[in-house]
């Protein structure tokens, strides 16, 4: 290599390598968004940051002497060095492709999906098929749930376990729902809109290193630990909220919607006939996001007929989705205490505004 054009071209053809541009900039990132390559007119720039935004200094990569290290003013690390020539900036743009591609697959980095997909229409496909009745409780909740599914989604059998969790941060807790049952409190439900990764372990889903999953875990431990967190639209791996959001509203989305429907009802059943969810108490779901409020609402009353067989009061709740940058944890925390307290107080299907904009 002797030029950045060729370092382009270089990194274009990597295997699930994207390109991006940005004004007169040209970054590259690998199914990741905390570490980025950026080639630009006068330079190179390293970016890496961590999900607990622990700072990592160039030397933990690339060992140069002359590379200078800054700030940018959302934390993450940034090394540019102009004192290189073109071609040694190639060769250390190998070099830094191969020591990245050691730290993108290391455990610390969260990885998600290209959302970028020339035919985005295909992220939407949903062949779904019914599961049928609730099978018999046998007096185990983990054998329960592992044995009924909630339906089949392109063939692919879609169980509570791997599509949702709880708000509980234990290391005692090993994905057995018996361990931790005395610590459950599943008539509050956080609704979030669809998964933005494939959930590959049970019980994980919300449960990342991002900052978004600890500010969630620092409001529900304040306001709701125990709480039963799951999507409403399950097994549409999908980053992008908005457009999932469009679809779904719109009249394309009508099998997405009625599949939708009936999953999230099982769903409900399926944790009342385990005994995780008490039909002689209230029902709060919050819903975590305006993309996930407005998906809801298209349902909400077909939601309340059917729901309305088993739950004297069932109310609902909006507040910002916990990856919203602009709210710290005590803010999140904060408005998770005012939406509780504004939900307890409400009637039978009363939807309870973001406590935000209150």
């Amino acid at each position: 290599m002797h030029d950045i054009e060729k370092a382009i071209e270089f990194f274009k053809e990597k295997e699930d390598l994207h390109e991006g541009k940005r004004g007169k900039e040209t970054f590259f990132y690998k199914n990741t968004r905390n570490v980025k390559i950026r080639i630009l007119c006068t330079g190179m720039d390293f970016y890496c940051e961590s999900e607990t935004r622990k700072q990592y200094r160039w030397s933990d990569f690339v060992k140069q002497n002359d590379a200078t290290p800054y700030k940018k003013k959302n934390e993450w690390l940034a090394v540019k060095d102009q004192t290189q020539s073109t071609g040694e900036q190639c060769d250390l743009l190998y070099t830094l492709f191969q020591k990245w591609e050691e730290f993108s697959s290391s455990s610390e980095i969260t990885q998600r999906p290209d959302t970028k997909a020339k035919d985005k229409k295909k992220s939407f496909e949903y062949v779904y098929e019914s599961a049928g009745t609730v099978g018999k409780f046998n007096g185990n909740a983990d054998e329960f749930l592992e044995e009924n599914i909630l339906g089949e989604v392109n063939g692919e059998k879609i169980k509570i376990p791997y599509v949702a969790s709880w708000a509980v941060w234990s290391d005692d807790f090993h994905g057995k729902v018996e361990d931790i049952r005395e610590e459950l409190d599943a008539n509050t439900i956080l609704l979030a809109e669809n998964i933005s990764q494939r959930i590959e372990d049970p019980w994980t889903n919300f449960h990342g290193t991002r900052s978004g999953d600890s500010r969630l875990r620092c409001a529900c431990e304040a306001n709701c630990k125990g709480a039963y967190i799951t999507d409403l639209i399950k097994n549409l791996n999908d980053a992008d909220g908005r457009a999932v959001e469009k679809y779904f509203k719109s009249e394309a989305g009508e099998r997405l919607r009625e599949s939708t429907l009936q999953m999230f009802i099982r769903e409900i059943e399926l944790l009342m006939a385990c005994g995780l969810i008490k039909k002689d108490r209230s029902l709060y779901i919050v819903l975590l996001g305006k993309p996930a409020k407005e998906c809801f609402l298209m349902l909400k009353k077909e939601v309340m007929t059917e729901l309305g067989k088993y739950f004297d009061t069932i109310v609902f709740g909006e507040v910002d989705h916990y990856s919203y940058t602009c709210n710290t944890k005590e803010k999140y925390k904060d408005y998770f205490t005012e939406l509780f307290s504004q939900m307890k107080k409400a009637n039978h299907g009363d939807i309870v505004k973001n406590p935000r904009y209150s």
